[in-house]
């Protein structure tokens, strides 16, 4: 299936959101259920970079309906303007968003409950040096998933307007700092907070 949407991709043809949707079903199946082979395989990767794909497309699709709009606008009007193309793939592009965030929240969720990992354990973890090795996998899942909710909060500020913009940067921040807590031995989630956003 993932071949399939590549060659797609590949030849600028729509993917079928249907596919894309059973992908995705397979790989969180893939995570919960197989650890090992999921580890091997990178699965958490590939989940988020059939997310980040979806991203980059509808980032693409911004650029270019801006740069559409603003070659119309200098050449004095000639040609339609259309702003309401800009504000309806904003639209689009904030609903994936937020869709990707509560499926990552959902996860989060499902892997807590498979590793026994309570509610406010994440506050606790450090406290409990005698982390069993289930659990370990179970946080560094969590883990990885906040880094990419903060990805997510990243991409709504970068394309949000008014209040929304500070709000989802300070979103993103959160969710990295509690990576950072969570692991504090991965670098990642502190390069995230004081990296670019782009």
């Amino acid at each position: 299936m993932e071949s399939k949407r590549r060659r797609s991709a590949k030849a600028r043809v729509p993917s079928d959101p249907n596919a894309w949707q059973q992908i995705r079903e397979n790989y969180e199946a893939i995570i919960l259920e197989d650890h090992a082979f999921s580890e091997q395989h990178n699965i958490e990767y590939a989940l988020w970079q059939l997310h980040y794909k979806r991203i980059e497309e509808f980032r693409a699709y911004f650029s270019a309906a801006l740069s559409s709009t603003n070659a119309n606008s200098s050449q004095g009007g000639k040609g339609p303007a259309r702003p309401d193309r800009i504000t309806k793939i904003r639209l689009q592009f904030k609903t994936f968003l937020s869709e990707a965030t509560g499926f990552y929240h959902d996860l989060i969720t499902k892997i807590r409950a498979k590793y026994g990992l309570p509610l406010g354990y994440f506050e606790d973890s450090e406290k409990d040096g005698k982390k069993s090795a289930e659990m370990k996998k179970g946080l560094v899942a969590c883990h990885r998933c906040l880094i990419y909710l903060g990805d997510l909060a990243r991409y709504k500020g970068m394309y949000g307007e008014g209040d929304s913009i500070n709000r989802e940067f300070t979103a993103a921040s959160s969710y990295y700092l509690q990576a950072a807590s969570l692991w504090p031995s991965s670098g990642n989630p502190h390069h995230q907070v004081f990296g670019s956003p782009a």
